[in-house]
């Protein structure tokens, strides 16, 4: 028999680090029972009750999936429950949703700076999630990482909490024979988010 069709899931905007539920109903319209006996979702997607769910010809069960980002921005993911009877099969579930918040940092221009002349500037590292980030590294990354270092802060971990900020200090080194514009991104690793969270 034909498996139901699931409508998109649209969750919205949803804070950064913070789970959303949506709930999905699946009907029987077919003749026979089969039983969803195994899913494949992202790893940040959960859902209850667990499996194995057998539904019955014409009845209507419902899942609750929950979805964590760990990244601002928009996203499309897929899942599948697997039907192991009475024959193998799926049923795709495509869901959207855009990630608010997160970490963020200010962009940073050291304008010009002259060659033997180190120059140091500062930037705010804002915790936007919805729960206390730890922060086990700041460094820089890019094709003139070297050219460049994080001065403070230089302990670790940092536990900032919602909405609290942390003043970061960069110094660059330019080189003294060459005249030319550097860049280079700055990498903040926050712990149990994957991956590193990063602002240039």
């Amino acid at each position: 028999q034909t498996m139901p069709m699931i409508p998109p899931v649209a969750f919205g905007t949803i804070p950064v680090g913070t789970p959303s539920q949506r709930v999905i109903q699946i009907t029987n319209g077919g003749s026979a029972a089969f039983t969803l006996s195994a899913a494949n979702f992202p790893p940040n997607i959960t859902f209850t009750p667990p499996l194995p769910v057998t539904v019955s010809p014409a009845q209507t069960v419902q899942f609750t999936v929950s979805l964590t980002l760990q990244v601002p921005g928009a996203v499309s993911l897929s899942g599948w429950f697997i039907a192991s009877v009475p024959c193998v099969d799926s049923i795709k579930i495509d869901m959207s949703a855009a990630g608010s918040g997160g970490m963020t940092f200010a962009d940073i221009s050291f304008g010009i700076v002259p060659n033997c002349q180190p120059a140091t500037r500062t930037m705010v590292l804002r915790n936007e999630l919805a729960q206390t980030a730890r922060i086990t590294g700041i460094r820089v990354t890019g094709s003139d990482a070297s050219f460049f270092s994080v001065v403070s802060p230089s302990t670790f971990p940092i536990l900032l909490a919602p909405r609290d900020s942390v003043i970061v200090t960069l110094r660059c080194d330019p080189d003294p024979a060459v005249d030319r514009i550097y860049t280079a991104s700055v990498l903040c690793d926050i712990a149990d988010i994957t991956p590193p969270l990063t602002a240039s």
